[in-house]
């Protein structure tokens, strides 16, 4: 029997645990299948919900054995906004451990998590949403427990957070995107034991940009806790460790805290600081000692803290602070800068007067700010057995001081001081500039004196001084006397106090004579406030002091200004005192009346609550203190209603109920408004009317301010009608020039809720009218009826435009409905923005442009383009425009069709044109169809493909690489119509009153005709490209030039061209070749070195006529003519370095240059070979001259070529403005170095050259170039863009060792030019003839010429010989006369002198020319000295003096020998023409031709002079004979440029020779 029954009890055991088994498996299907995960789901939401103050929402769950996955989990706070959300969470849980009460997550998961955090008067809406919704009180002796949870592995992709705080001041926002994180923790209640490891990093978007990354590691047990941070962030850097080692027992060590100002003012606004601060040091605390050691490093100062506090009972053994080498200026990010040096010391404490005992000790040392000295500052105070003194208190600043002393007990104290203002303006340049660097609006001097004495509770103080001047900002006062005496500061209804001042000025008003008393007796107080002048304004009032000074009885109230005078009705109560401000009451308010007028108030305001009721009747606003208010307030009506507040003073609830009647602002009258309304918990409701001869207004609305403000769900409900608003005097009563008339009415209603409004708009304008409104405008202008500009008188315009939310998902759509505008223009547009969303987030323009559009309709038919000319926007438009539009997506990558249709169109006085436009866009492709057509001609016809949609044109990494295809035609067509210049049909009247410069020299009438065919295909990666061009009757006016062709391919990164131009004069000039480089786009991004690209182009030019080119606006060509030839010539190598090749030649060649002369039988024969270059050739002639050179050049490198040659001027003209300057005779030889950068000449030799200057004086011709800072214009539009103003060369732009020579640096943006330096070797022999000088002169060793952007000359100009003519007079110039450049041409330095000597007066005149430029002086002397005056009649008559007495009279002799001057000039001057002489001086003696000097001369070779001298009727006299030759003969030969010899021998038997060295220094 027992064995049966343990059988079928084992039976029974094992049918049990078989059952659990089953229960078991079948639970885990049914959990871990969907039935099972949805019920759990709908569960922990449940759950959830009753649990917490928010929403939580679980978009799915799916459980495995050991795993759990959430998605879509959202949490709302209480009012239903989003504050976090989590894409996917997924966690693995260890199975085993749960039966030790140990919870190990294997691993935790977190995908996209966002917080979107928002701070409010109402707290964190994360903190109110978690919130329990029946919160439990804490069991203050509930045990631990032995719950263990440890994470081993935590992973968080792709989170962001949002925080926004709100403040008065305004939101404060910060914004972490990227968010990543991994990390690990461990926790145990029973020991209170934690490990955790976090490793994060982020990307900071608001409100500073830059990578986050933050590492912590924590640990401990048993309150004992560890932990070491090291943060980064834009601007902020944290290394530190810290931890709790039992009660009140906590170390913080900051190895390093670096804080920027930036960082630090875009979370604390008010945070001072500029300057970046770093800190270091350790906080320790045991019991109640709190220990500090710290260093701080800011604006190139330091600052230690260092000592102990015991905090419990606010007492230090000692604790001290040292600032050294601080400078505020850098500080404080403005500002002057300063050394400054600061000590304090701190020693004692206690927690009242009566137990402190202790010492402070503050020294600031004088340093310097602003040039003043600030300093010093000196505080000393020491407290014992409740005796405390302050036995020194001393502070200068500039401009100011402060002293102060005294001491007491608490029960006794005195304190006296004194305030010194000597100059509040070195106050305020030098301490107030400190910060933004601007001073502060402060002036003023005067002095203050000071005492406080008694019970340090209520002490008695008295002010007493006064102020010669007073100025802050705007606000100044002038002779301000003050003189106040308070027996108990706690009691101010008991003080004494008198303020006058002759003026006051604030706001604009001045006020003079300023006078205010109080006076009080016992608990009697009267007070009076008066002015004079125009304000005449009094204030007076009278009244009891309760008893317990927290109050007063007022008894009379008078205010009297010009425009009226109120009374208290009857006696009123005011009180104040803990907490408390209230004035009369409900039921017996302070009631002020003036006539019909009255105004009455109560109020209650008792810690943060208001309760406060006002009541206007009959209120007058004409009536208003005009002293008091701004000029341009110029009102009046009668107001009336009532205004009541009650509530949180933060935001308190309030009711309106105003009337206006016969309102009147400034010239606008008939104004009135009613509004009706309520406050009420953050709601508005009610009812607005106002209207205006402009019309009328009204609304009504129920509507929730804040909710709106921060978006919540609460309903919104507001409708708003205009009423026949008239355009015109609504913007005159704004301030505003009235630019438009017409009438506008609609209405607007706005319903749903306030995160979500729905939108009715329906507005609609008549009769309107615009003319514009300039720039600056001018102040409104009322037009009188009728009287419109005469644009205007046009056909009025008119609208109407509807707006509506979708019922369904609340986006908004408009439809607008123009009207005079063509015979049909409409346009419908539905967006996907919604009006929630538009007031939450308002888009950028960017966004706005890159959102797609549900829909965009637009037509618009026959709009005549005139309307442009009436609105300003083009000049002289004309024809009709007509456009269909059917688009969706993005408008910037629309999708759909555009089509536009012109006819006649013009604008700016361009022809008339017709055309046709169709876009059409798609997915895949753009498609792009365009006609132009001027009447019967085709102007030009565009198809273009793309195949791919226009978003991706906009991408730049891809719009290379889209296949397209493009079809251009255009022509033929008279260039003159393709320009506008001219209308196609005669007598058209010109194409535009507006000419600039350029087009008035290009307007010759052309008679081109043009032709074009593109075609292009492939991708911007890969294009080809096929281009056929031709010109046809090439010709100016009526003469016909022939023809031009080009044919121009591209593909597989090659160029191939084929032009032909032929003259009508006969010839043709044919060129051919191609260009080996990849013109695609992405080798275009990467930057072409042009000049490295390899060319091969060949020439041939056959009799070619170049007569066709005069005319054809050619820079300074005025006529060109002659034949050119051209044989095998051939361009290769790359553009920066080609190589020619062939033979080149010009006959009969005929040139004209504007302002340069005429040019003949021009003849040019070159021949190129690889190697070699020959001129053979280079001749010409011009008037009487002609000129001839020949030149060889041999190839020494891949880019240089060497070059010789020699050339001859026979009397060949110079000419400049069209004026002879000089006929030139020389030979030369030259030879240098030749390439694409520099052409240098080494060697330009000149053995022998004459410059003959013409015998005609030349012309100072007027500039014609316009006046700097002048700019002529047309229609807005400048005529010719002005000039860019060279950049003056700075200091150290040229080498060491070099002259700018005034050139200037080359402009970065400019292609630098090719360079020239001429090295001239003429030593002598370099003649210079006229009418008026004869000189030889030689140019120094190394001179030379320098040319890129402009001419720089380095060297010496020497006078060897020669003589000037001045005043009639011969004068020598000396052989030290030289001119020297050294760099700029029109600077050269100039020391010459010139010598006359007088051999009957005795005298040797000297006139030196000294200076640099066109900045000279010209100074005469004499030997022996004589006055500028006589020397100046000396050269004019060859007398000192005239006689005396005979004014300007002459006797004969005079006379005879000015006119012998005067005649002797004439005649060499006619005979310098005819004789074949180098040499040739005619001076006049002192009695006409009698003794009159001769002299001639000629080179017989370079080096070899032959001259004669002689004296013309001179009388022989024995001591004349003996001394001096009448007749001699001179010969001088140089042999060297130093070494020369002279010899000279006359008829009077008297001769000499010389060796002569010289050198010139």
């Amino acid at each position: 029997m027992k064995k049966h029954r343990s059988r079928w009890l084992l039976w029974g055991l094992l049918g049990l645990l078989g059952l659990v088994l089953v229960l078991v498996t079948g639970a885990l299907i049914y959990v871990t299948g969907p039935a099972g995960e949805a019920r759990i789901q709908a569960l922990v939401v449940q759950q959830a919900n009753e649990q917490l103050s928010g929403r939580l929402e679980l978009g799915g769950l799916d459980l495995g054995p050991r795993s759990a996955v959430l998605t879509g989990v959202k949490l709302y706070d209480p009012e239903g906004e989003l504050v976090a959300e989590v894409d996917r969470v997924e966690a693995r849980l260890a199975l085993l451990p749960l039966l030790r009460k140990h919870v190990v997550l294997s691993s935790a998961r977190v995908e996209q998590p966002h917080l979107y955090l928002h701070q409010d008067e109402r707290g964190l809406n994360l903190s109110r949403a978690i919130a329990l919704r029946n919160p439990k009180p804490e069991e203050p002796n509930a045990p631990r427990g032995t719950l263990r949870f440890t994470l081993e592995n935590l992973q968080l992709e792709n989170g962001s957070v949002d925080y926004v705080a709100e403040a008065p001041e305004g939101n404060r926002e910060v914004r972490l995107d990227d968010l990543d994180a991994s990390g690990a923790a461990s926790w145990a209640s029973a020991t209170e034991a934690l490990d955790a490891k976090l490793d994060a990093t982020a990307s900071l978007g608001k409100p500073l940009t830059g990578p986050v990354r933050l590492a912590l590691k924590a640990g401990g047990e048993e309150g004992k806790l560890s932990a070491d941070v090291d943060m980064s962030a834009p601007g902020l850097g944290l290394q530190a460790t810290g931890g709790l080692e039992g009660e009140k027992q906590a170390r913080v060590q900051v190895k390093q805290l670096s804080v920027a100002p930036e960082t630090a003012r875009a979370f604390l606004p008010s945070y001072p600081l500029a300057a970046p601060v770093t800190l270091s040091g350790t906080v320790a605390q045991a019991g109640d000692t709190v220990r500090v050691d710290l260093d701080a490093q800011a604006a190139d100062g330091t600052a230690e803290v260092e000592g102990a506090l015991d905090v419990e009972r606010l007492h230090t053994d000692g604790l001290t602070a040292r600032v050294r080498q601080l400078d505020l200026g850098k500080l404080l990010g403005g500002g002057p800068s300063t050394v400054l040096a600061a000590d304090l010391r701190v020693t004692g404490g206690g927690k009242s007067l009566e137990t402190l005992d202790g010492t402070v000790d503050l020294t600031l040392p004088p340093s310097q700010v602003g040039g003043r000295t600030l300093g010093p500052v000196e505080l000393h105070a020491s407290a014992k057995q409740g005796r405390f003194e302050l036995s020194q208190l001393q502070a200068q600043v500039p401009g100011a001081s402060l002293s102060a002393r005294g001491g007491g007990t608490q029960e006794d104290m005195r304190l006296e001081g004194r305030l010194v203002a000597s100059d509040l303006e070195a106050f305020a340049n030098t301490v107030g500039r400190l910060g933004d660097g601007k001073p502060l609006p402060l002036s003023g001097r005067g002095a203050l004196d000071f005492t406080v004495s008694g019970p340090v509770r209520h002490p008695a103080a008295s002010v007493k001084g006064g102020f010669e001047s007073l100025a802050w900002a705007d606000t100044s006062v002038q002779g301000l006397a003050l003189d106040a005496r308070v027996p108990d500061v706690t009691q101010p209804l008991t003080t004494d106090a008198t303020l006058k001042a002759t003026k006051l000025s604030a706001g604009g008003r001045t006020f003079e004579d300023l006078n205010a008393s109080l006076v009080t007796r016992d608990r009697a107080l009267e007070a009076t406030v008066t002015t004079g002048g125009a304000t005449n304004l009094l204030v007076s009032l009278a009244g009891t002091v309760d008893k317990d000074n927290q109050g007063l009885g007022l008894n009379t109230l008078t205010l009297r200004y010009p425009e009226a005078g109120w009374t208290l009705q009857r006696p009123t109560h005011l009180g104040w005192g803990n907490g408390r401000v209230e004035v009369a009451t409900e039921k017996e308010p302070l009631t002020l009346t003036s006539g019909p007028q009255s105004l009455s108030l109560s109020l209650r305001m008792e810690g943060e609550r208001i309760n406060a009721r006002t009541e206007l009747r009959d209120f007058d606003l004409g009536r208003l203190p005009k002293a008091f208010l701004p000029a341009t307030l110029d009102v009046d009506g009668q107001l009336s209603g009532q205004v009541a507040v009650n509530g949180r003073m933060a935001r308190p609830d309030a009711t309106v109920d105003l009337t206006l009647r016969g309102g009147r602002y400034q010239q606008y009258a008939d104004l009135g408004f009613d509004l009706n309304g309520r406050y009420v918990r953050d709601r508005a409701t009610g009812t607005f009317a106002a209207n205006a001869p402009a019309g009328r207004i009204s609304a009504k609305y129920d509507v929730p301010v804040q909710a709106l403000m921060r978006h919540r769900r609460e309903p919104v409900d507001l409708e708003l009608t205009l009423d026949h608003v008239d355009i015109g005097p609504a913007l005159r009563m704004a301030g505003q020039p009235e630019s438009a008339t017409g009438m506008l009415s609609g209405n607007m209603t706005l319903k749903g809720m306030a995160n979500d409004p729905r939108l009715q708009l329906a507005l609609k304008g008549s009769g309107l009218r615009y003319w514009g409104a300039p720039s600056q405008q001018p102040p409104p202008v009322v037009l009188a009826p009728g009287a419109l500009p005469p644009e205007l008188r046009g056909e009025p315009l008119g609208f109407e435009l509807t707006a509506r939310s979708d019922d369904k998902d609340g986006t908004l759509s408009a439809n607008l409905d123009l009207h005079g505008i063509g015979s049909k223009a409409i346009v419908n547009l539905a967006t996907p923005f919604t009006l929630g969303r538009l007031l939450a987030d308002p888009p950028t323009a960017a966004q706005v442009l890159d959102t797609p559009m549900r829909e965009l309709r637009a037509e618009v038919s026959e709009l005549p383009l005139g309307l442009l000319s009436q609105l300003g926007v083009a000049d002289r438009a004309g024809g009709m425009l007509s456009m269909t539009a059917n688009v969706t997506g993005p408008l910037l990558a629309p999708v759909g069709e555009l089509k536009l249709e012109a006819k006649r169109a013009t604008v700016n006085g361009i022809q008339p044109l017709d055309g046709n436009l169709a876009l059409n866009t798609d997915k895949d492709s753009v498609k792009l169809q365009l006609v132009a057509r001027r009447e019967s001609t085709l102007l030009a016809q565009v198809e273009a493909h793309v195949e791919a949609p226009i978003a991706a044109l906009q991408d730049q990494e891809v719009v290379g690489y889209i296949p397209f295809t493009l079809a251009v035609r255009a022509g033929p067509i008279s260039q003159r119509e393709l320009m506008g210049l001219a209308s196609s049909s005669t007598g058209g009247r010109p194409a535009s009153v507006c000419r600039t410069e350029e087009q008035d020299s290009s307007s010759t009438d052309l008679q081109n005709v043009l032709s074009l065919n593109l075609r292009a295909r492939g991708t911007l990666a890969d294009p080809q490209v096929d281009l056929t061009a031709g010109v046809q009757n090439i010709g100016v006016s009526q003469i016909g030039l022939g023809q031009a062709r080009l044919h121009y391919t591209y593909g597989d990164a090659r160029s191939v061209f084929n032009a032909l131009l032929s003259a009508p004069g006969g010839g043709t000039l044919m060129a051919k070749g191609q260009v080996t480089q990849d013109l695609s786009l992405p080798t275009l991004r990467k930057g072409v070195n042009f000049a490295r690209v390899p060319l091969e182009v060949e020439a041939d030019a056959h009799q070619f006529d170049l007569t066709f080119l005069s005319g054809s606006q050619l820079p300074m060509v005025r006529n060109i003519g002659g034949v050119l030839r051209m044989e095998k010539v051939h361009v290769g190598g790359t553009l920066g370095a080609p190589t020619y090749r062939g033979s080149l030649e010009w006959v009969k060649g005929r040139l004209a240059l504007e302002g340069m002369g005429d040019y003949q039988n021009i003849h040019v024969a070159l021949d190129v070979t690889d190697k070699h270059l020959n001129l053979s050739d280079l001749s010409a002639s011009s008037g009487g001259g002609t000129l001839k050179f020949q030149a060889k050049a041999n190839r020494t490198s891949a880019e240089a070529y060497s070059l010789t040659g020699e050339g001859n001027l026979d009397n060949f003209p110079l000419v400049y403005d069209d004026q002879l300057l000089a006929l030139l005779r020389l030979r030369t030889q030259f030879e240098g170095e030749v390439s694409s950068s520099l052409v240098n000449l080494r060697n330009l030799t000149i053995p022998e050259a004459h410059i003959t200057l013409p015998e005609a004086k030349r012309k100072d011709l007027q500039a014609l170039d316009r006046p700097e800072g002048i700019l002529l214009v047309c229609n807005g539009t400048p005529m010719k863009a002005p000039k860019r103003k060279q950049a003056a060369p700075t200091a150290g732009a040229a080498s060491p060792g070099t002259a700018t020579g005034g050139a200037g640096p080359v402009h970065g943006d400019e292609k630098p030019q090719r360079q020239f330096i001429v090295n001239v070797n003429a030593p002598k022999n370099l003649w210079v003839r006229g009418s008026d000088v004869n000189a030889e002169l030689g140019l120094s060793e190394n001179f030379r010429v320098e040319y890129s952007d402009a001419t720089s000359i380095y060297g010496e100009v020497r006078v060897l010989r020669g003589e000037v003519e001045v005043m009639g007079r011969r004068l020598t110039i000396q052989d030290s006369s030289q001119v020297r450049f050294t760099g700029p041409a029109a600077m050269p330095y100039i020391n010459a002198t010139a010598e006359y000597a007088n051999e009957r007066a005795g005298v040797k005149v000297f006139v030196t020319v000294r200076g640099q430029g066109k900045e000279f002086t010209i100074k005469p002397t004499s030997e022996p000295p004589l006055p500028e005056t006589e020397i100046y009649t000396l050269l004019a008559t060859g007398r000192r003096t005239l006689k005396a007495g005979s004014g300007a009279s002459m006797n004969q002799e005079q006379v005879a020998s000015v006119l012998g001057s005067a005649l002797a000039s004439q005649a060499r001057k006619a005979l310098a023409a005819k004789l074949p002489l180098d040499v040739l001086t005619i001076e006049a003696g002192e009695e006409g031709f009698s003794g009159t000097r001769l002299e001639v001369g000629t080179y017989l070779t370079d080096d070899l002079y032959l001259g004669y001298s002689g004296r013309l009727g001179a009388a022989q006299t024995q001591s004349t004979t003996r001394r001096e030759n009448n007749n001699s003969v001179r010969l001088e030969y140089q042999f060297s440029p130093q070494w020369s010899v002279e010899g000279e021998y006359g008829d009077a038997q008297q001769g000499a020779a010389d060796v002569i060295w010289s050198k010139d220094y």
